[in-house]
């Protein structure tokens, strides 16, 4: 994929993605008569970015995966290697299980706001998708438009548009054991 350029449509912010998300954003001279203040300017851009995100996707988070059938018989230290995995994996397994039973949420929350060090950019995500930018106002009014596209382009390159789904951090703990029990069966 290459970098792709969207515009707002009075040509004064223009937004630059590129594989890795937001590359850059320049704001023109002129942008004040279109969009006289912070809120004005953050719908915009707002509304460029969310037209450059990729489809939404229906991934799924990582889960727990299952044993298929089992084979025959290996050499002991083999054997020993495999049953130490296959507990591993069968107790954690259970234990989570129960947890996420009894009501339990194991997996950290999505991603919902972001905001610069210096608190001049929020950005808000729902379920872990970018939806909204809001710049801050009394910053917009005394940025220079160098700075505005600079601070913007900064820190807009430091953040994932759309985030991967959270996974429980026991999940993946739990998958390994698994693929390395399955590598003594080969």
């Amino acid at each position: 994929m290459s970098e792709r350029v969207h515009t707002d449509e009075h040509e004064v912010i223009t937004l630059r993605l590129g594989e890795q998300g937001i590359e850059s954003v320049a704001f023109g001279n002129t942008w004040r008569s279109f969009y006289p203040g912070a809120v004005e300017l953050s719908r915009a851009l707002t509304a460029l970015i969310v037209e450059g995100l990729p489809p939404a996707t229906d991934e799924q988070a990582e889960t727990l995966e299952d044993f298929g059938p089992m084979v025959g018989p290996m050499p002991d230290q083999q054997w020993n290697g495999f049953w130490n995995e296959f507990s591993l994996w069968r107790e954690k397994s259970k234990r989570l299980r129960a947890r996420v039973s009894a009501g339990e949420s194991v997996a950290p929350a999505p991603l919902d706001e972001v905001i610069d060090p210096r608190e001049r950019i929020f950005v808000g995500y729902t379920g872990g998708r970018f939806t909204t930018l809001a710049f801050q106002p009394d910053w917009v009014e005394r940025a220079g438009i160098q700075e505005l596209s600079d601070v913007a382009s900064e820190f807009l390159r430091t953040i994932d548009l759309v985030s991967p789904r959270p996974v429980a951090p026991e999940i993946a703990e739990i998958n390994e054991h698994r693929r390395n029990a399955l590598r003594f069966l080969r």
